[in-house]
């Protein structure tokens, strides 16, 4: 048998509040249409998307050498998303908290900045539900992330 899917258009917005490097606020929405796209299975109903997530990101010391606790970035988001499928005429939601840190490497720029940076992220979320028997699935997702915004093969005018 053969069945198809079809990926229907999505947008989103979002916005950026910034203090220099001390802190930063994020938030983000995005919908995508999925009660206009067509499928071939009718074992379940397909209704818009939604997902918003916000975070929030602190610094405690803005620039320049020092204390090395105080050039992490600290991190706390949440995240509400609710999916396109709909099951017994539920719909299946996904919700999670986050805590992350980045760590900055040794090496700085002229001014103190940290040129690259290892994260970590720690993560835990609900999805489903347990309404109409239903599955709910309890989740704890780990994830590390390096950034390298070294200069590489650069000339230099002066040696």
């Amino acid at each position: 048998d053969k069945s198809y899917v079809e990926i229907p258009a999505m947008f989103g917005v979002g916005f950026a509040l910034k203090k220099s490097s001390k802190w930063m606020f994020q938030a983000d929405y995005m919908m995508q249409m999925w009660s206009k796209s067509g499928t071939s299975d009718a074992s379940f109903n397909l209704k818009n998307s939604q997902r918003f997530t916000a975070g929030f990101q602190l610094q405690p010391k803005e620039i320049g050498r020092g204390n090395y606790l105080t050039a992490i970035q600290y991190r706390l988001g949440v995240r509400y998303y609710q999916t396109g499928l709909e099951i017994r005429n539920v719909a299946l939601t996904e919700t999670s908290v986050n805590f992350g840190m980045s760590f900055p490497a040794p090496y700085r720029t002229k001014l103190g900045e940290p040129i690259s940076r290892a994260t970590i992220n720690f993560e835990y979320g609900m999805r489903g539900t347990t309404n109409q028997n239903l599955i709910r699935e309890d989740f704890f997702r780990v994830t590390f992330g390096f950034s390298i915004n070294d200069r590489w093969f650069a000339k230099y005018k002066y040696d």
